[in-house]
């Protein structure tokens, strides 16, 4: 497990996600490890075409408490 955390931090912090670059490519690779394990994943897109930004909102469990 130690590894495979280490091998898929790795990977994320090796995307360019600094303030001024959009950030999907990292969003989304985090999304689809999340959805591998299990976890309800959505991503909301905020900002201009050209300066996209996404976050991912990820959880276990129903949607609703």
């Amino acid at each position: 497990m130690k590894d495979y955390l280490i091998e898929t931090v790795e990977r994320l912090v090796g995307f360019d996600t600094v303030s001024q670059n959009v950030n999907g490519q990292a969003a989304d690779q985090l999304a689809d490890e999340l959805a591998r394990h299990g976890f309800a994943v959505k991503l909301h897109e905020t900002g201009k075409a050209d300066r996209r930004q996404t976050n991912v909102v990820a959880w276990a469990g129903p949607e609703e408490p």
